[in-house]
């Protein structure tokens, strides 16, 4: 299902831009789908379909394009056991 984040912004009507700006963006040439999680009142998003290798200074520096992040959090997606 390839990796994902979690990004928090100083403000939900940032976070609620960046998700209506930013969903079917790119990053790294990969498109991601942006959205709501219920942390943080509104202020935190997940976003999945982050290629290998991305970092969260990526991330965050895509996203500072809709507002102020806070905090930017790369979630690795672990590979399955072998032969599972």
């Amino acid at each position: 299902l390839g990796n994902a984040a979690e990004v928090r912004f100083d403000d939900p009507v940032d976070a609620q831009r960046a998700m209506e700006e930013l969903d079917g963006s790119e990053l790294m040439g990969c498109p991601i789908i942006v959205s709501e999680t219920d942390l943080d009142a509104g202020r935190t998003l997940r976003v999945e379909g982050l290629p290998d290798g991305v970092g969260w200074q990526q991330v965050k520096d895509h996203f500072k394009k809709a507002g102020r992040v806070a905090h930017a959090k790369v979630i690795v997606a672990e590979s399955p056991p072998p032969g599972g």
